[in-house]
């Protein structure tokens, strides 16, 4: 398969007449899976009400008690993301089809891989709170699921959805987002039990797309220096996040766009260019857990 990222690579052939696009994550996994906020400015900051517990009034005409929330804020920023690619006449020329819309087919994706990468390290991450986003919070030990030499196991998932549960955390719209490697884990770990094994292979198959009240969404897609979006925490261990959705912030500066312009200083090629305002924050910390997979 070639490699090379100069157009020359479809140049016509005789036996080439189409450009064909390398297997790639199409678009954000992860889509639809988080709340959302539209962005104005570098930063925006969400007010949050603590929990407050009522009194058993034990006599009467007594005092009116004083139970106020406590009062917290989270920080948001997005960093901006943007991809290029230049055709020039000349390409134009020596290619049968014109690649312009494959090029940004092929710069979406890669937008969209950015949103899962901006999110995955958002729910792993420090959130920033306080009046001014001073205080660094990091995602307690009590969210976190040792890898005890296993990859993603039947146990695993039962003890995040514990965690969940014993958080109070609302059953709907929870999800994880496991590499293959988990998926085929997880298929050769639940075999101890027929009804659980055979929704795994459903899962894995495809047929289906939830178990455990999680919502699967594989994400296999890559970072802009080769390693999986879902990130190792140390050699051979994966970090496969589980998350409710109120739980996890999207904000969105800039939705993709996309433009298709000729440069006059490049003579007169056409670029493509691709662009997005995302960021990401845990909203609340009892909302995320992360398994800690093996893959040796």
């Amino acid at each position: 398969m070639a490699t090379t990222q100069d157009i020359s690579v479809s140049f016509v052939q005789g036996y080439r007449s189409a450009v064909e696009l390398l297997a790639q994550q199409k678009g954000a996994k992860l889509a639809g899976c988080f709340d959302e906020e539209s962005m104005k400015g570098e930063a925006e900051f969400f007010d949050q009400v603590g929990v407050v517990h009522a009194e058993e009034a034990d006599t009467r005409y007594g005092d009116t008690p004083r139970m106020d929330p406590t009062l917290d804020r989270r920080q948001l920023t997005t960093a901006f993301w943007r991809v290029a690619s230049l055709i020039t006449k000349r390409d134009l020329i020596r290619t049968l089809d014109d690649p312009t819309n494959k090029y940004v087919i092929a710069q979406a994706n890669s937008l969209g891989r950015a949103q899962d990468q901006v999110m995955i390290d958002a729910m792993r991450g420090t959130a920033q709170t306080g009046k001014k986003g001073e205080n660094a919070i990091v995602l307690p030990s009590a969210q976190k699921i040792a890898e005890a030499s296993t990859g993603l196991t039947l146990a695993k998932l039962l003890n995040a959805k514990e965690i969940l549960d014993g958080n109070d955390v609302d059953p709907e719209d929870r999800y994880i987002a496991p590499t293959a490697k988990q998926m085929t884990n997880l298929l050769n770990t639940t075999e101890v039990k027929s009804s659980d094994y055979n929704t795994v292979k459903a899962l894995v198959a495809g047929t289906v797309d939830s178990f455990l009240q999680f919502t699967f969404r594989p994400v296999n897609g890559k970072r802009k220096d080769g390693t999986l979006i879902v990130p190792l925490i140390t050699t051979n261990i994966r970090a496969v996040m589980c998350w409710q959705k109120m739980g996890v912030m999207k904000g969105i500066g800039q939705n993709v766009n996309f433009r298709i312009t000729e440069r006059a200083d490049k003579d007169y090629a056409t670029q493509a260019y691709g662009s997005e305002d995302v960021g990401g924050t845990r909203m609340q910390e009892t909302h995320v857990v992360e398994i800690a997979c093996r893959e040796a």
